[in-house]
């Protein structure tokens, strides 16, 4: 065969197939796709972006109400009392004569007041 013929049946070929998916594509238009995006983002905005927010602020709130005497929860599972509170660093009675200094970020969580001194008994 010569590659002429060769070369003319095969873009036969391709300008039948380009033909028949034309005629079987669905038609879409950017109309179409316009909501789809749009509930995604919004999806995406309910799930995850505002859900971390509203951590942020609830955590940020617990810094700046944190007060000395107070009874926290570090991420770590350290069980403490509040000596002394600075801009970004707390000393934190951990033992009878063991104070550290931590970080404010590190802090999980305020404990209701005795709730150490009920769990060395």
């Amino acid at each position: 065969m010569k590659k002429s013929t060769l070369l003319l049946i095969i873009s036969s070929i391709a300008i039948m197939s380009n033909a028949n998916a034309s005629t079987y594509a669905p038609e879409t238009s950017t109309f179409n796709t316009i909501p789809l995006l749009l509930a995604f983002v919004a999806i995406s905005y309910f799930m995850l972006i505002r859900p971390q927010t509203l951590r942020d602020k609830a955590h940020k709130k617990l810094m700046n109400d944190l007060k000395k005497d107070d009874e926290i929860k570090l991420t770590s599972g350290i069980l403490g009392v509040v000596t002394d509170v600075d801009k970004t660093y707390i000393n934190l009675k951990i033992a009878a004569n063991t104070i550290v200094k931590v970080d404010k970020n590190a802090i999980s969580q305020i404990l209701p007041k005795n709730t150490i001194t009920q769990t060395k008994n």
